[in-house]
């Protein structure tokens, strides 16, 4: 059945990439939905596929998803350290959720930036399905699996349960705040650490995390929104993003694959609050194991990707990983720096 299912998974990778070339050529004349809509609709055609293969495909917790990106980034070799872990790998395409930010923002200037987004998104894709020899599948795991309004009611709860006063609705907390000074100054101390926006705002206050932030980006609201809605906003919507993630992770048992630090921050809050579940440490262990290894594996050794390949599977990289972030688990010793110091071995091991 494996085999049979792989084969149909390699098969729907060709017409995906079919459909990639055709947005390509039709995105620059014609309207944008139409064509983020027919990707979706090809999604949906293929959801029970994609549903057997996060199930049957590879033993549990053999199974990594990359996501919470826009881009993979094949030319930046990107995929390089993502292909250390797992027998099954997937790109958690974010293309199918473009559909409804696009067509729920008032703002041309984000969509216009959206747009520019997509055409690299697109060209990325094409270079995973033409590069990676069907070691990476792309599968928009999230946007298929996610239930947004369950998602939606427990990040409201986890937002509001980050102030000394807890908000009892939306209704209250507009009430009660009315500029991001407010806001500052209702929080509990211990939570506004882990809010952030960007990888090198930790060092700032929450104001001025939140100034550097809306000065930065462009967002899908209208320019009249006040301060305190933005920050609300902004902040649901990590912590969103970190419950679909960490709900999918577990549903399917597959660890995610993180790059971005700001996203793994609101993960860790969000595993914080479970009461230290075994099952959820591990999945955030892991998660930063990978983005340690991520950060520390040289791009420049998949030059030669088919002897990389070998190389991996020679020192058994990936299971040896896992042992070592559970053995440290069980010793109570896991941090950052023990998994660099392990990570960093594996590697030597790799290059001899």
């Amino acid at each position: 059945m494996n085999n049979l299912l792989l084969s149909a998974l390699e098969q729907m990778q060709q017409e995906y990439k079919k459909k990639l070339i055709w947005a390509k050529e039709f995105l620059p004349y014609q309207n944008t939905n139409i064509a983020l809509m027919e990707l979706a609709s090809f999604w949906r055609e293929h959801k029970k596929i994609v549903d057997c293969a996060l199930t049957y495909l590879a033993k549990p917790y053999d199974r990594f998803f990359f996501t919470a990106a826009t881009i993979l980034d094949v030319d930046e070799d990107e995929h390089v350290p993502f292909l250390a872990v797992g027998s099954f790998r997937i790109w958690d395409d974010p293309i199918f959720g473009y559909v409804s930010s696009m067509l729920d923002t008032p703002s041309e200037k984000f969509n216009d930036k959206m747009k520019k987004q997509i055409l690299e998104t697109i060209d990325d894709n094409i270079k995973i399905i033409d590069n990676t020899y069907n070691r990476i599948l792309i599968l928009p795991v999230r946007l298929l699996f996610e239930d947004k309004e369950e998602s939606l009611s427990i990040a409201k709860n986890l937002f509001f349960s980050f102030f000394k006063e807890m908000p009892k609705d939306m209704e209250t907390y507009f009430n009660k705040f009315k500029t991001i000074e407010d806001v500052d100054a209702g929080l509990h101390e211990n939570v506004k650490q882990y809010i952030c926006f960007d990888t090198d705002d930790e060092e700032l206050g929450l104001k001025e995390k939140f100034a550097k932030y809306v000065a930065n980006n462009t967002l899908p609201i209208g320019e009249e929104k006040s301060e305190v809605f933005v920050f609300f906003f902004s902040v649901i919507g990590y912590l969103m993003q970190a419950i679909n993630v960490l709900i999918l992770a577990q549903s399917f048992q597959m660890y995610p694959y993180v790059r971005f630090k700001v996203s793994l921050k609101y993960m860790t809050v969000l595993v914080s609050s479970m009461n230290e579940q075994p099952e959820m440490r591990n999945i955030l262990d892991v998660m930063w194991a990978c983005y340690i290894l991520h950060n520390k594996m040289p791009k420049s050794i998949g030059s030669d990707l088919a002897s990389y390949l070998t190389s991996l599977e020679r020192v058994n990289f990936s299971q040896r990983l896992l042992e070592n972030v559970r053995k440290m688990e069980a010793n109570k010793t896991f941090s950052l720096k023990n998994i660099d110091e392990a990570i960093s071995g594996l590697i030597i091991e790799i290059t001899l």
